[in-house]
């Protein structure tokens, strides 16, 4: 299990729930199993959940929020500010950002 409890993850998107993204993908891609998980109710698991999704897929922010509540439901991503940042992303920069491969789609 990742957990996002550090106050280096904090709002706005702090630069702690990028290297919890860049960590958690190293492991997925070595073929580990990861499970997020935010303590604090502040929407920073389905924020870290976002870039997962967005760097391998290269997808956008629309597409990854929408992605993860199909999966989890509208309450995923429901803080303004989370939402606005991930909304604001490209899947290629996100790509960039987390070092990911690319993933054949």
């Amino acid at each position: 299990m990742v957990a996002c409890t550090h106050e280096s993850c904090a709002w706005p998107a702090g630069l702690g729930a990028i290297q919890i993204a860049k960590y958690a993908l190293s492991l997925i891609e070595r073929g580990h199993v990861v499970l997020v998980h935010c303590d604090m109710g502040q929407n920073r698991s389905s924020f870290v959940n976002a870039l997962l999704v967005m760097a391998p897929l290269g997808i956008d922010g629309g597409d990854a929020i929408r992605l993860i509540r199909s999966k989890v439901g509208e309450v995923a991503l429901n803080n303004r500010t989370a939402e606005n940042f991930i909304l604001g992303m490209r899947g290629d920069r996100v790509r960039g950002l987390l070092g990911a491969r690319a993933e054949a789609r």
